[in-house]
């Protein structure tokens, strides 16, 4: 995670502070180990794809959910995974 974060960074010529992590499952592609991982290569934030909505409280900064979004959805659909995730 280090050296990605390095590369992006010498390209763009800006600090990268955030990753996503590919196929970023909660408990399934990341863990615990994963999010100290990226803690330790420097980055202050980290988006999974729980699909599920943040709620207001304590967060872990590296392990934020998001929704995936393809370019064929619709909002009824986007709708549709919001309140099945509520």
């Amino acid at each position: 995670l280090a050296g990605p974060r390095a590369t992006l960074g010498a390209w763009t010529g800006r600090a990268v502070d955030a990753v996503a992590y590919p196929y970023g499952r909660w408990g399934v592609h990341v863990e615990g180990r994963t999010v100290e991982a990226a803690r330790a290569a420097g980055y202050g934030l980290g988006f999974t794809l729980d699909p599920r909505p943040s709620r207001p409280g304590p967060v872990e900064p590296l392990a934020l959910p998001r929704f995936a979004v393809s370019p064929g959805d619709t909002p009824a659909l986007l709708r549709s995974r919001l309140a099945l995730a509520s």
